[in-house]
């Protein structure tokens, strides 16, 4: 098992603008200077292509970075959004004054390790996840269902150095990605990764801690909604893709009865994107009350057409391939 780590901190801050923490509406995010977990040459940088200039058209925060590792060059767009968990463990989006915040330039290169008010900067720093990682804080993770009600495995996580943590022994992938096990500013002892992404609408049964081994099992769900995706408009030949965020870090704050989720999305440098713009679905039964009937058509077919598309398993998802099939409905100017 080799274990990948990132580059240090100051690769991949110093010398550039900090990525924006954004108002609701579209604002540009700064890039970050390149680097992965598994960047293939230490201090490595992407062809001279830019990344994108990214917009975003959610209250959520965000970063942009780039990255270069065996699987070539690509940017790496993340986004974060707070959940507050309510008595029935539907998880709904935080007031905006709430939520945790993600890196940026002024993030000190020794909080790389660290859990901060922002959460773990080593996770928002890694380029690439090929899975969710989960940490519990008041609690302990039982289990991982889908949606049918599918059971879905679940590895505990072990120490590594700098206090990351990772999948080893048996179960261990030829690479394993690491973790900062960060609840916040709280760092947990114990963690898990799934296998591929957890998806909208799977539930994870916790056990409050104090409840004993027979304690009650509280089930969580994952919204369906907002789900957050990029639209990518490239250079030439007026082409576009749209790619859905993964789940790649779910912290649960239980006695606060709240969530942090980091979503990713990876496109390649090339063919050059000339500008990314952070959404999110709305429910179909919603939508239509507070957006106008483009924006609902629209809703509606990114809501379909993000369900068929299949998970990654490596950077540069296959939906943001400018190649693909995209529906009619999404190839209209944004409303």
């Amino acid at each position: 098992m080799r274990l990948l780590t990132p580059l240090a901190l100051a690769l991949i801050l110093a010398g550039c603008a900090a990525p924006s923490v954004q108002d609701a509406g579209p604002q540009p995010a700064s890039e970050a200077a390149p680097d992965a977990q598994g960047t293939a040459a230490a201090g490595g940088t992407a062809a001279d292509v830019k990344p994108p200039r990214v917009l975003n058209g959610t209250p959520f925060p965000h970063v942009t970075l780039t990255g270069v590792d065996q699987f070539g060059e690509y940017f790496s767009m993340g986004l974060k959004i707070s959940y507050d968990i309510d008595a029935q463990g539907r998880l709904e989006p935080a007031e905006r004054a709430e939520h945790e915040p993600m890196i940026d330039g002024d993030t000190p290169t020794a909080d790389e390790h660290k859990c901060t008010d922002a959460g773990g900067p080593f996770n928002q720093l890694t380029t690439w996840f090929p899975d969710t990682g989960i940490f519990v804080a008041g609690a302990t993770l039982r289990s991982l269902r889908s949606a049918q009600g599918e059971t879905r495995p679940l590895l505990s996580i072990a120490k590594t150095d700098h206090g990351l943590m990772a999948v080893a022994g048996k179960d261990a992938r030829a690479i394993e990605y690491a973790y900062s096990p960060c609840v916040g500013s709280k760092r947990v002892a114990a963690g898990h990764r799934t296998v591929a992404f957890v998806e909208p609408g799977d539930k994870l049964g916790i056990v409050p801690s104090g409840s004993g081994a027979r304690g009650r099992t509280v089930t969580l769900t994952m919204p369906e909604h907002p789900r957050p995706y990029v639209v990518l408009d490239f250079a030439r030949g007026g082409m576009r893709a749209i790619a859905p965020a993964r789940l790649v870090v779910l912290a649960i704050d239980w006695p606060r009865r709240r969530a942090v989720a980091q979503y990713q999305v990876t496109a390649a440098l090339s063919p050059r994107v000339a500008s990314a713009f952070w959404s999110a679905t709305l429910p179909p039964d919603l939508a239509g009350e507070h957006i106008s009937a483009s924006k609902a058509a629209f809703n509606q077919a990114a809501i379909s057409y993000l369900k068929s598309c299949p998970a990654p398993r490596k950077p540069m998802d296959p939906c943001a391939n400018p190649h693909g099939p995209l529906p009619d409905a999404l190839q209209r100017p944004l409303p």
